[in-house]
């Protein structure tokens, strides 16, 4: 953990007064599912999720544990086209290897925990905005499968290193239906070891979504992420994920998908790796 931990209840205290204002107005308490302010990215790693994909070309894994929730959502406007929420959220996405007799040694595991303030605005009833402003810190470790007992040392010649960000991040979308979501934005990285990394990234991505009259339960669908972030210089990373949705595409279910990923590792250990993997994977949506 870094010093940064007073700046969360800072920004809390920033915006008390005005939530209190709306106190009177529908505001809502731990509203999820379908009445998130800002559904999260489908495509990238660091979004918070549960479950995990598995890379056929290095027989390595990765599993996701964590969930966003709006703590506290309010309308705004004399027509409530307008909603603002009060979010927070955590994550962890962990490096495994597959072995025998189904061990799964960890090699390395990365934390996110942080607060979101999200903003949507209808147009029409199928035309949105939204917006999610992120405050987020991110720290990452080798962990015990990356040490080789027998040989007495680090795998690969790799030794624990400080790795953690706090960044602020601002990701603006448009949303046409369920169907199409385009987005873009990026993030500044305020605090961040080791100090050679590049403090800025940016992103943008597509997630199109088709749903069959009958059953209105089943989606197909396909995401793409690309963000430029890096060491020195920037450098291009890119995500894909296709597959079907079972349940209400913005809402509680399970997705099953392909994936693929070609950029620097999303691990902080390795983040000077660049790695290029096929895999296959699910989420539960919450």
């Amino acid at each position: 953990m870094t010093r940064s931990g007073t700046f969360y209840p800072l920004i809390v205290l920033i915006l008390f007064p005005s939530l209190q204002s709306r106190a009177q107005e529908a505001v809502s308490l731990f509203a999820g599912g379908t009445k998130r302010v800002f559904q999260p990215l489908k495509a990238p790693v660091g979004e918070p999720r549960v479950g995990a994909e598995f890379f056929s070309s290095d027989r390595s894994l990765r599993l996701d544990i964590g969930n966003a929730i709006d703590v506290i959502s309010f309308p705004l406007g004399r027509n409530h086209r307008e909603t603002v929420s009060l979010g927070a959220e955590f994550m962890t996405w962990t490096a495994l290897r597959r072995e025998e007799h189904f061990h799964f040694p960890v090699d390395a595991v990365d934390y996110l925990f942080g607060m979101t303030v999200n903003y949507r605005l209808s147009y029409d009833s199928i035309t949105f905005c939204a917006v999610r402003l992120r405050f987020s810190h991110i720290s990452a470790h080798l962990a015990d499968g990356s040490y080789d007992k027998v040989a007495g040392s680090w795998r690969d010649g790799r030794v624990p290193e400080v790795y953690s960000r706090e960044f602020i991040e601002l990701i603006g979308a448009i949303e046409f239906g369920e169907n199409l979501r385009l987005y873009g934005g990026g993030h500044y990285v305020y605090h961040i070891d080791p100090g050679n990394l590049f403090p800025w990234m940016l992103r943008a991505g597509l997630e199109v979504a088709y749903t069959p009259p009958r059953p209105s339960w089943f989606h197909s669908y396909f995401a793409y992420d690309v963000r430029l972030a890096g060491g020195g210089k920037p450098v291009g990373n890119h995500s894909f994920q296709g597959g079907i949705k079972f349940g209400a595409w913005n809402g509680t279910g399970i997705r099953v998908f392909l994936t693929y990923f070609n950029g620097l590792s999303p691990h902080g250990e390795y983040h000077d790796i660049r790695i290029s993997s096929w895999g296959s994977g699910f989420s539960i949506d919450f």
